[in-house]
């Protein structure tokens, strides 16, 4: 099986760099997919480490966004020009080895640099067939990636010096691969409706949450953007800014991204909650997930409700929610915003309350997963403060 490293820029392309991570981790397997070096221990010598993680790979991926040419450092030089810039470092370790296929990504509109503004160590870069990654036809130009890595693969490696893969132990990686195709807020479904009936806890009902996931999506896919802003008297808000007003090309999505076009900055309009859950259950229902059935009552208008057809579904992403709560390495943005989302409430039975301690404290160290428990904090006092209100006033 392939062994794919993906080499990145966080402040530049990290949401393109997790879907995907995803998209390849559900096609070739997690543990051959890997991001960032980790598990470095004190005393590691640190270029060797780098080193053999690259060279464990038959595949690099450099994902290049607007910035990735850009990005400056603290003393605003060149951040690809420093003599530790894990990016051009990788980049270089995989260039110089002949039997590794390096494929520069384009992601949201970014082009191919030159050779005369790349670093000597990396030049070689501007020569290799680039592969534009869009929203729009994600999924069959992924598709043409994962061909072009089988392809590769698929033909001996040169047995000269240069291109001797080390043996390595596989790295610790995210256990947290979503199937393609699922919005977040399909999972925050399933992790939070009651099996038998899909009920959805009450606390999640009136927060709103079904619309931050959706916000959340949309900042996955680069259409919004999200930062914290202090206001007077120690107030601290989070405000969404407009970065990219193309459609989706999902529907369920692109509801909300055209709520959002005419908002104003901060402002999170969207379609009515209940609207959104409804929304999520046909789309689960023609997925197989779900089933519709109506209930007659006595004297009452007949029920509909929607049980799961199967719990396998359901008990897979469970564990795998909670599998990558306890993993020693951080959330990706996606399942770190799933976290932000739902530790307001406690969906998953008999789930010990450490473990939505731990949720809650992994999900802060995402930008986006911290977003996701500012906005649910907010709106959940803004529903305590709007009820105290209207006690006094009744009073």
């Amino acid at each position: 099986m392939p062994r794919i490293f993906i080499n990145y820029r966080r402040d530049d392309s990290s949401p393109y760099a997790g879907r995907i991570y995803d998209n390849l981790a559900s096609h070739f397997g997690a543990p051959n997919i890997f991001m960032d070096i980790e598990n470095l221990r004190p005393g590691d010598d640190f270029a060797e480490k780098l080193e053999s993680s690259v060279a464990s790979c038959d595949a690099l991926l450099a994902i290049i966004g607007p910035q990735w040419l850009s990005a400056k450092d603290n003393q605003g030089l060149p951040r690809l020009s420093g003599q530790n810039d894990l990016v051009a470092l990788e980049i270089a370790a995989a260039l110089v080895r002949p039997g590794i296929l390096v494929v520069p990504v384009l992601v949201n509109g970014a082009s191919i640099p030159r050779d005369s503004d790349l670093p000597a160590r990396i030049k070689d870069l501007s020569r290799r067939h680039a592969l534009e990654l869009n929203d729009r036809g994600f999924r069959q130009s992924l598709q043409t990636l994962i061909e072009r890595i089988n392809q590769h693969c698929s033909n001996p490696k040169s047995s000269s010096p240069g291109n001797e893969t080390r043996n390595v132990e596989p790295r610790e990686k995210r256990p947290e691969a979503n199937p393609p195709g699922r919005t977040l807020a399909e999972d925050l479904y399933l992790l939070c409706a009651n099996p038998k009936d899909g009920d959805i806890a009450f606390q999640v009902i009136q927060v709103g949450c079904f619309s931050f996931a959706q916000i959340a999506d949309l900042v996955l896919l680069n259409r919004i953007t999200l930062e914290m802003v202090d206001l007077p008297h120690g107030v601290r808000r989070v405000q969404s800014k407009m970065r990219d007003r193309t459609p989706t090309g999902d529907p369920l999505l692109d509801v909300s991204l055209e709520s959002l076009r005419s908002a104003q900055p901060g402002e999170f309009p969207s379609p009515p909650q209940d609207d959104i859950i409804q929304r999520v259950r046909e789309r689960l229902q023609g997925q197989g997930i779900v089933e519709r059935k109506v209930r007659p009552r006595w004297l009452f208008s007949p029920v509909t409700y929607y049980p799961l057809i199967s719990a396998t579904t359901l008990n897979e992403l469970r564990l795998q929610f909670a599998s990558a709560i306890e993993a020693s390495v951080d959330l990706s943005d996606r399942m770190a915003a799933l976290a932000g989302i739902i530790t307001i409430t406690d969906p998953l039975d008999g789930v010990s309350a450490s473990l939505w301690t731990r949720a809650r404290d992994k999900a802060k160290r995402s930008r986006l997963g911290n977003s996701m428990v500012e906005l649910t904090d907010q709106a959940w006092q803004a529903i305590v403060d709007d009820g105290a209100s209207n006690f006094c006033n009744a009073s």
